[in-house]
């Protein structure tokens, strides 16, 4: 695990990131915590996506509130870490009342992965991995590797699971002009490989010969028993600055240009993609330009957003297999690429 090096100020700074996991199970839970709610949008384009309360998030809908966010392993079994999550903030007196002496109701959207192994996994409670994953949520700082959704990841199954290397949850953050920040983290669990979006090498996915990495087309022709191959990458783009729902819709699709850039083939027919777009910096509009002097031309804000977007998504998957850990039968990308003899890990 690593800790980021990356830190929010203003209305970020306000945001708690938390994780848990079933070591046993290879599998968990991580949370994002909005204590003074933030607007929502999110893009699905993933033919296999699991969503939980997403609907609200769309761009016709009413409201496109949010007071957190999970990601979490195990398949349609993951979604019951929505209970989790709802039931312990409502405990803390979370949420929103719609009326006047009405009841305080807790808005949460998620997404989850597919990291089943045996029949084992399918007795996780994910529920209580949410719960633990709200209590240990805290500003400031997210571990990175193979923790919380990540845990159980793996990348580059298009040869199959026995030559998938481990894949795991990644964080990129910074600057989004003078007067804002902008921060994206994914949980990577693609079916296709990993590549440095800036280089083009591959970093972790199907392995060849050792040191090498089979491209995917390669991979596709390569026998192995008939199974529908588990694919997903889960992502979070996150703003200070304040945007309308369309600014935010468009920030979504943007993440998942970050996708396509990193992860080869993206958005497959068994991957579950999802990405969310979220803000805390309240509503507006249109993206404000958070350069110096007056903005270029209309939308220019919105387009640097977006820009950053993909970059920062593509950062962050990168980050999230090169601080995966190594597992028994399933090396972590960093550890496959050296030369045959050398012993070595992925970051701690």
């Amino acid at each position: 695990m690593a800790r980021s090096p990356a830190r929010s100020r203003g209305g970020l700074a306000e945001v708690r990131w938390g994780h848990s996991q079933d070591l046993r199970a290879q599998t968990g839970v991580t949370v994002v915590l909005f204590p003074q709610g933030a607007a929502g949008a999110v893009e699905v384009r993933g033919g296999a996506a699991g969503t939980y309360h997403t609907d609200s998030l769309g761009p016709l809908s009413t409201f496109g509130h949010l007071d957190a966010l999970f990601f979490a392993g195990g398949s349609l079994h993951g979604l019951d870490a929505g209970r989790g999550v709802r039931e312990t903030l409502e405990r803390r007196g979370w949420g929103r009342r719609f009326f006047p002496g009405g009841p305080r109701l807790v808005s949460i959207s998620g997404a989850v992965l597919f990291d089943l192994r045996s029949e084992a996994s399918l007795r996780v409670d994910y529920a209580s991995l949410a719960r633990r994953a709200v209590l240990n949520a805290a500003p400031g700082r997210l571990t990175e590797g193979s923790v919380g959704a990540g845990t159980g990841a793996t990348v580059g199954k298009f040869g199959g699971f026995a030559r998938a290397c481990a894949g795991g949850l990644g964080w990129a953050g910074g600057p989004a002009g003078d007067r804002a920040r902008l921060t994206a983290m994914a949980a990577v669990n693609a079916l296709g490989n990993v590549h440095d979006p800036v280089r083009g090498t591959v970093l972790a996915g199907a392995r060849g010969a050792r040191g090498t990495f089979l491209p995917a087309p390669k991979a596709l022709l390569l026998p192995r028993r008939p199974r529908p191959p588990q694919g997903t990458t889960l992502g979070l783009v996150l703003t200070d600055l304040p945007l309308s729902r369309r600014e935010l819709a468009r920030l979504a699709v943007a993440g998942h240009d970050g996708i396509a850039n990193a992860v080869r083939p993206a958005h497959t027919a068994t991957d579950g993609d999802v990405v969310f777009a979220v803000s805390v910096g309240g509503p507006s509009l249109e993206a404000p330009w958070p350069g110096p002097g007056p903005a270029p031309y209309p939308g220019a804000g919105g387009d640097l957003l977006a820009s950053l977007a993909a970059e920062r998504m593509g950062e962050a998957i990168v980050r999230a297999v090169t601080c995966a850990r190594s597992r028994p039968r399933l090396p972590s990308g960093s550890e496959w690429s050296l030369p045959r003899g050398v012993g070595g890990r992925a970051a701690p």
